[in-house]
């Protein structure tokens, strides 16, 4: 699933080429929107590199299994306004992408890495082309990778000698960036869990590996400069289910609106995902994780989970199916957290204005309309919600009429 930012959520079905997006009804109620259909992609993918661009087009290449062959190196970008997708070029002499780690950079290019090798390439939209970047120290394959506020890329190896890296955009170079306190990476499948950036300028990194009869985690404390290395320091152990170890290989997490971090997890087993899918929370404030809520149609393994943080503040969830769940967490963001907007400019002709740009401390996206902004209420206690079968934009209140609209990135 992807936000979009006009505030639609963009999914593909299961292993075919067709889309779909979900739209908020007026109120900017996801549960009471509307599902219809995209165009067509020009064959079914799974598993691949994703992003929204800055211009807010969508840009998908690779898939470890697809219509053209396995590891793909095969690409498009979907325009949202015309609805159609466009080939792109692949990175030179690359013969696979398939899964690839992924991030959308600062600039708005995207950088994506090599399965087999160190090897990372850049690709620039305004130019169409890819262009090599700094190689990692190991292949990047099954690595999470974390954009931060000073511009580096932070991940953790999953592969020997499983250490971390740090990527340091401006000087297009990657660094050690420390050993591990503990093992996170499951050795036998190559695979971590999700990582997430907290309010707190911090990061969490939930592990794949059963070590000592729990799933572990780490948190990261960035440098006071982009140059410097980061502190490791262990997290929360991920609490035993029924006795069972419980672990995050190959799954999804959400920041909440109050700083919480939603993820996935399920039961170990060796060289393999288990399930039921479950749900945790991590909580910066206490550094303690607890099981959450319950959806109904968990009973998968935990490689299918998707998640999709909304505008709302609620967060879907699929197993890959057509019954999406959404849940809502408890409580809503701290006053501190409140966006601080100092400037509103018009923009347009001396008869119309087209837009008006939001200005603040910190880069706040184009709108295309004026209005008195509001926090949307959310309720006192977690749930979740069944939605119809099947933070990129702004979103804007009209108070006198309950109205929502998004505001997408401007071209």
């Amino acid at each position: 699933m992807i936000l979009l930012t006009d505030g639609r959520v963009m999914a593909q079905e299961e292993a075919t080429p067709h889309w779909y997006a979900l739209a908020p009804d007026s109120t900017g109620s996801y549960l009471n929107g509307t599902w219809s259909p995209l165009a067509d992609i020009s064959f079914w993918r799974r598993y691949y590199a994703s992003g929204v661009l800055k211009d807010g087009r969508v840009i998908l290449i690779g898939g470890e299994q697809s219509g053209a062959g396995g590891d793909t190196n095969r690409g498009e970008i979907y325009d949202p306004v015309s609805d159609t997708w466009s080939p792109i070029p692949s990175p030179p002499g690359w013969s696979q992408v398939g899964d690839a780690s992924c991030c959308v950079l600062p600039d708005g290019r995207f950088m994506i890495g090599a399965l087999p090798s160190p090897s990372c390439v850049i690709y620039d939209p305004s130019t169409n082309s890819w262009s090599p970047a700094a190689s990692k120290a190991v292949q990047s394959n099954e690595e999470t990778w974390v954009l931060l506020p000073d511009h580096t890329i932070v991940t953790l190896q999953c592969w020997a000698p499983y250490q971390t890296e740090k990527y340091i955009i401006s000087s297009n170079t990657w660094k050690n960036e420390g050993a591990l306190p503990i093992t996170l990476v499951d050795p036998v499948m190559h695979e971590i869990g999700p990582g997430m950036l907290m309010y707190n300028g911090k990061v969490i990194f939930f592990g794949a590996a059963n070590r000592n009869g729990f799933g572990k985690t780490v948190i990261y404390t960035p440098p006071s400069s982009p140059t410097g290395t980061a502190t490791w320091t262990a997290g929360p152990d991920i609490p035993k289910v029924g006795g069972q170890t419980i672990v995050c290989n190959d799954c999804s997490a959400s920041l909440l609106p109050n700083g919480k971090v939603l993820f996935a997890a399920a039961p170990y087993q060796f060289n393999n995902w288990e399930s039921p899918i479950l749900f945790f929370e991590y909580d910066p404030a206490s550094n303690t994780i607890s099981q959450a809520l319950t959806p109904p149609n968990n009973g998968v393994q935990l490689y299918w989970n998707r998640f999709m943080l909304l505008p709302t503040g609620q967060v879907l969830f699929s197993p890959s199916s057509n019954n999406v769940q959404c849940y809502t967490p408890d409580s809503g963001p701290e006053e501190a957290w409140r966006p601080t907007i100092s400037a509103v400019t018009p923009y347009g002709t001396p008869y119309a204005t087209d837009y008006y740009l939001l200005k603040g401390p910190r880069d706040v996206q184009r709108g295309a309309y004026s209005a008195e902004m509001s926090l949307q209420a959310h309720s006192t206690c977690p749930f979740w919600s069944e939605t119809s079968k099947c933070p990129n934009s702004l979103e804007i209140m009209f108070r006198k009429t309950q109205t929502v609209i998004f505001c997408p990135a401007g071209r």
